[in-house]
């Protein structure tokens, strides 16, 4: 299966596994890897926003802030054509305000699901932010189902087993959440 079915000029196969092995953005056409990494920080963002309203809204300052980060503590999750003049490439998509990938536009769940049309899209976005800065909520990580994901994925488990999540387990308000404790594999996708 090709994920995501529509936004990207290239789908890639096994994305969770590759979310899970830090190659999510390895061998994506240039273009695919500059509207990820602005998704990625938009929906951050909006995520942040919903658990503490005092976030500030995105700026290209705190987007530079993000991709100096992954290019200089995180080297492996980026493509190895990653450079300072890829990321002046990716900073004047990001200031495009007719596009998709405006910066300044916040992006929600539901409507990352719509455009990529794909209901679980917003979790590769989540999990490689993760990847980067940490989980949202300190304890309250995605590498459990990252991981889940991958070995289904790889067809290690069945969709219908269980998967056991930390207690507290949520997701920002919206068709993606809340999830809880013990839900089944089937509830989250």
């Amino acid at each position: 299966m090709l994920s995501p079915t529509a936004g990207l000029d290239e789908p890639i196969e096994t994305p969770w596994t590759r979310l899970e092995t830090g190659t999510w953005l390895h061998k994506r056409p240039e273009k695919d890897v500059y509207i990820l990494l602005i998704d990625v920080y938009r929906l951050r963002i909006h995520d942040a926003y919903k658990l503490r309203p005092s976030t500030p809204p995105p700026s290209f300052e705190g987007f530079e802030a993000f991709l100096k980060r992954l290019a200089t503590q995180a080297t492996e999750l980026m493509p190895d054509w990653w450079s300072d003049e890829k990321e002046a490439a990716c900073l004047a998509l990001a200031a495009e305000s007719e596009g998709w990938s405006y910066l300044l536009r916040i992006l929600n769940p539901d409507d990352c699901a719509t455009h990529y049309a794909e209901f679980s899209f917003p979790f590769q976005l989540r999990m490689f932010a993760e990847a980067v800065v940490g989980p949202i909520e300190p304890g309250k990580s995605l590498a459990v189902l990252q991981k889940w994901l991958a070995f289904r994925e790889q067809g290690f488990v069945d969709e219908n087993d269980p998967v056991h999540l930390p207690r507290g387990f949520r997701v920002p308000a919206g068709r993606m959440g809340p999830y809880h404790w013990g839900v089944t594999p089937a509830e989250l996708l």
